[in-house]
């Protein structure tokens, strides 16, 4: 039982790792854009997905992508024929 924990554990990071890692790979900073999965967006842009059910918010100072999207729970019940937040039932930060 411990070692299927650990496991268990050892495969989450490793996921989350890959993920956050890929995700911050396909972010460029051009001309004071971000340049985000084939989307441009200015400087404090938002931009509302339908799939995935996300907002984007485009930071330049801190080389970032502001990302909200649905909570765990409503994973299950996302809407994708309609943009966030009403893709999903409960928002989170």
């Amino acid at each position: 039982p411990m070692k299927v924990l650990v496991l268990t554990l050892f495969i989450v990071a490793y996921a989350s790792t890959t993920f956050c890692a890929s995700a911050k790979k396909s972010l460029r900073i051009e001309n004071g854009k971000c340049h985000y999965h084939g989307h441009v967006l200015n400087d404090g842009e938002t931009h509302s997905n339908q799939c995935p059910c996300e907002r984007w918010t485009c930071n330049v100072k801190e080389s970032a992508i502001i990302t909200e999207g649905c909570t765990p729970y409503d994973a299950s019940f996302q809407g994708y024929d309609i943009p966030y937040p009403w893709c999903c039932g409960y928002v989170y930060k």
